[in-house]
């Protein structure tokens, strides 16, 4: 095979609309803390009124997909298999997450005030929409690479969550109970793909279903 056939055959098409609810959520995190560097300090509290209309543009996103099922990042052998799928099951659980998080968003607008900055807006908010953008693509992916991208990127921005308490040692003390707890969930989640991927020869999901049966 031609080097152009086979970097043909590697381009995966791209359903923006399937992926707009996290990507939407990730791309207002970024820009929260960027722009968190230049909004002076007696205005930090725009940063949680953005945050919050990303989460409720996040979640409304979510009404266009309700017409059918969506799939993207598939392969185009030919037994098709796709990395990201936002059926039923998917918008119901990314509707619990990004809703969930939007009511988090909104508690926290004014509480953030009330700490008197022992909690930086700016890092806070970045860090909310980061674990909302990862678990939100956690029930979308279909395979086991993603899945594991997805469990990262909700679980490094949780524990960084619960040590962004300044000057309190219980915070850091969680956060560290939890990072190491993760790390070692992480290992044992990475041990186990190993295995599969060594007994089936793929990560899709839809694929290892269809050869764990016949695995001797």
């Amino acid at each position: 095979m031609s080097a152009q056939p086979l970097a043909e055959s590697l381009v995966q098409s791209v359903d923006w609309l399937a992926i707009a609810p996290p990507a939407l959520a990730a791309l207002v995190g970024l820009a929260v803390l960027v722009a968190d560097l230049f909004v002076p300090e007696p205005r930090k509290a725009v940063l949680g009124w953005v945050s919050v209309a990303g989460l409720a543009a996040a979640t409304a996103l979510l009404l266009p997909l309700l017409d059918g099922d969506r799939a993207t990042f598939c392969t185009d052998a030919h037994a098709r298999a796709c990395s990201y799928t936002a059926d039923r099951f998917t918008l119901v659980i990314q509707l619990l997450v990004l809703g969930g998080a939007l009511l988090a968003a909104l508690l926290s607008v004014t509480h953030l005030d009330d700490e008197r900055r022992r909690v930086p807006p700016g890092e806070f908010w970045f860090l909310l929409l980061s674990s909302a953008a990862g678990a939100a693509l956690l029930p979308a992916s279909r395979d086991l690479a993603t899945l594991i991208v997805a469990l990262e990127v909700t679980s490094l921005p949780a524990f960084a969550l619960v040590g962004i308490r300044h000057g309190d040692k219980r915070s850091s003390e969680a956060a560290l109970k939890f990072f190491l707890s993760s790390v070692t969930a992480t290992a044992v989640s990475l041990l186990g793909i190993s295995f599969v991927y060594a007994t089936t020869g793929t990560l899709y999901l839809t694929q290892v279903a269809q050869r764990l049966p016949h695995v001797g």
